[in-house]
């Protein structure tokens, strides 16, 4: 039996089919056979090529020995969407990247499959760079294909920058919303890198850009963009405690969450200033004790909803970009520089960099151990802690829950020094054992599914029983 003839239809930008006659008359035939069929109770034959006919039950061998690596069907027969639409030409090494990305469980590549690349299908420069860095990964995951695999990494990342390159020369398409993307995709992979002169390059290329285009406020509605903007200034901030190169994103923050069926999550009411209490921790600094407040909210939001549902709120990386990141971003922008401080503002400036290395690790749990690094906020610490801490002679459970923070983010002789201030400070005010001492930091800040494990690493070395 000959197979039938194919009717291509050309669907209009609408979404509506053209107004020829013998195009609809095609449709309506095409429909009306199977509701024809299962009105009589005979559904209509499936014809099958004399190809499919010869091969059907034959063993078949995988186009590409690399899409062996992906574990999961993305949906039902096809490893990818046969109707999507891609900025470059696509091949099958590109195809088998995009079906890696969709198919690994690995956390860490979330942010690449959730959030960046839906903003590269409309530039072919940031689709390249993301490509790039999938590759990367597999590279990552598989030595044996490793060489091959980072060669090929650099050569998608070439073609990105000769792109953005050539853009950049045409001051009408270089100060596009994708070559901002790809330039802050390039600082994302030298962020992860560590490579900070090259980050610090790129970002004041994206500073150069952005101030060319006419403001940051050009970016606003493209909420996605400017908030990635905002998370990357912010981890790379953390690294060097130092304030965020880009203002906060608080038009597309305000927008979010005045769109309240996006959130999957319930916040509590933020208390008034007037029920502050940390006013009473920090009597003289009313913009840190705001920023505890809302700190305060954020991780009771966290640890109620683990409690309702069970659900790791910290993994949403929704919920860590739009409430978590903007808290970070307010503490590195309160930071003194260390010869600034003094003995009336040194508990203030010790409790912020503590914070910031609470929130630090929350984030680095929500990222799958990546792109969050702590830098010199345990150095600093130690400094001031050094020079001030026998002034510390109030509210010392604050400065318990210091002391364990950065016990946490150092290692060696130098965790070794926090113990022995830990042990000195919990005997000053009482506690007899070291669950005591737990008990202490949780009633404060403290997320026990996240920093429980980790804290308990710490019991020798401050050497209490109990």
């Amino acid at each position: 039996m000959p197979n039938p003839s194919f009717l291509f239809v050309q669907v209009q930008d609408t979404g509506k089919v053209s107004p020829r006659k013998d195009v609809r008359t095609a449709i309506q035939k095409h429909v009306m056979r199977d509701i024809g069929a299962a009105r009589r109770g005979k559904p209509r034959r499936k014809v099958m090529s004399e190809q499919t006919a010869e091969t059907a039950g034959q063993d078949q061998v995988p186009v590409s020995i690399w899409a062996m690596l992906a574990p999961a069907l993305v949906s039902g027969g096809a490893r990818t969407n046969p109707f999507a639409s891609y900025p470059i030409p696509m091949n099958p090494d590109t195809f088998f990247l995009i079906d890696y990305l969709y198919t690994s469980p690995a956390p860490r590549l979330r942010p690449f499959r959730d959030t960046w690349l839906p903003l590269s299908l409309s530039d072919p420069a940031l689709f390249y760079e993301i490509l790039s860095h999938v590759s990367l990964d597999v590279a990552a995951v598989d030595p044996g294909c490793s060489d091959r695999r980072r060669n090929r990494a650099l050569k998608l990342h070439v073609l990105a920058l000769q792109d953005v390159n050539r853009r950049l020369e045409d001051p009408s398409k270089g100060l596009s919303e994708g070559v901002i993307g790809t330039v802050l995709a390039f600082a994302c992979f030298s962020h992860l890198a560590k490579d900070w002169k090259s980050y610090e390059a790129h970002m004041e290329g994206l500073q150069t850009i952005i101030r060319l285009k006419g403001g940051m406020h050009k970016l606003d509605h493209n909420r996605m963009l400017r908030l990635l903007l905002s998370g990357i200034d912010i981890s790379a901030s953390c690294f060097s405690n130092t304030p965020p190169k880009f203002p906060l994103p608080l038009h597309a923050l305000s927008t979010l969450r005045a769109e309240h069926l996006e959130l999957p999550w319930w916040l509590p009411p933020g208390a008034t200033d007037a029920s502050n209490m940390w006013t009473l921790v920090f009597p003289s600094d009313t913009p840190l004790a705001d920023i505890f407040r809302d700190l305060a909210t954020a991780v009771m939001t966290l640890k109620l909803e683990t409690t309702r549902s069970g659900r790791p709120l910290w993994l949403d990386t929704q919920f860590v970009r739009d409430y978590l990141d903007p808290l970070t971003h307010r503490l590195l922008e309160t930071s003194i520089g260390v010869e600034a401080v003094n003995s009336g503002s040194f508990r203030g400036e010790c409790s912020r960099l503590a914070a910031v290395i609470l929130l630090g690790k929350i984030r680095r749990a929500a990222r799958g151990g990546r792109g969050v690094f702590m830098g010199i906020e345990t150095e600093k610490l130690r400094v001031l802690l050094v020079r001030y801490g026998s002034e510390w002679t109030v509210f010392k459970p604050m400065l318990l829950w210091v002391l364990v923070l950065g016990a946490l983010e150092v290692e060696g002789e130098e965790r070794g020094w926090f113990c022995a201030i830990i042990r000195k400070t919990a005997g000053e005010i009482g506690l007899r054992g070291w669950d005591e001492v737990v008990v202490t930091v949780s009633n404060l800040l403290w997320v026990e599914e996240v920093l429980g494990g980790e804290g308990e690493g710490l019991r020798g070395g401050v050497g209490m029983e109990g």
